[in-house]
């Protein structure tokens, strides 16, 4: 079992704003315990769930989603909550 507190970026304490390199870098870690190769990984992604690989490359960047339907496909996808990923909830555990 994977707790996201366990992969927050050690500069992120209270009331400090989530930023794209905390994201991207959680983001990176959870895909890697799912096992998707980094090599590729946009790719990889684009293929599983049909988007373009921009929009990954800027998910893997720590950009969030502009198309809610696509985002709640790619969680849905890789197991992630989407709320973990918006927030980088530590409340929220993520099943390996």
């Amino acid at each position: 079992m994977l707790h996201c507190s366990n992969i927050l970026a050690d500069n992120l304490g209270k009331n400090m704003e989530v930023t794209k390199k905390d994201r991207g870098d959680w983001l990176e870690k959870i895909l890697d315990t799912r096992g998707v190769p980094r090599y590729g990984r946009a790719a990889y992604i684009c293929k599983k769930i049909g988007c373009s690989n921009a929009v990954t490359a800027g998910w893997l960047r720590g950009s969030l989603p502009q198309d809610l339907k696509l985002a709640m496909t790619f969680c849905s996808e890789f197991q992630i909550p989407l709320k973990a990923w918006v927030f980088l909830d530590g409340s929220a555990d993520l099943a390996t």
